[in-house]
């Protein structure tokens, strides 16, 4: 059965004495685990309610998270493009010539002055290819995300 690491969140199927494949502590015991939290995958650019990610208290303030998951790359010669449209046009680029500049994700996290003082939003990990990041939330904050995907769901 798949369950929710209570020591690093990350959900994973436990070996059969019960240890997390990711961070090797026994999914079964809760000594030091901390219940208020979880993990809750953020897509860049997505808007978060107005309240703390960490204590769930409503606020204003916003910390903005950002990583480049790719290099910096400057724009190919014009004579290039030219080439490369007569020659690709019909057929379309060669793999991974995209074009595109290099991406980021940007996250506008949700966290009061008394949380922030503490530390910054915990990241879990990053999903660069689907612009994601995972963060360990409080649980009520991460409900509160959820119902105000479905109020826009169905409004």
């Amino acid at each position: 059965m798949i369950v929710e690491c209570p020591h690093c969140y990350t959900r994973v199927l436990p070996s059969a004495d019960g240890a997390c494949p990711a961070c090797r502590r026994d999914t079964r015991d809760m000594t030091g685990a901390d219940r208020d939290r979880t993990a809750l995958a953020v897509r860049g650019g997505e808007a978060l309610p107005e309240f703390c990610c960490d204590c769930a208290g409503p606020t204003r303030r916003f910390v903005t998270i950002r990583h480049r998951t790719k290099g910096e790359q400057s724009a190919p010669p014009a004579w290039l493009m030219v080439l490369a449209y007569v020659t690709f046009g019909l057929i379309g680029p060669p793999e991974g010539a995209s074009g595109r500049d290099a991406d980021e994700i940007v996250i506008r996290m949700p966290q009061c002055e008394s949380c922030a003082a503490r530390d910054g939003p915990q990241l879990l990990s990053m999903n660069t290819e689907s612009l994601r990041m995972t963060f360990a939330v409080h649980r009520a904050f991460k409900q509160k995300v959820a119902e105000a995907s479905q109020a826009a769901a169905s409004g």
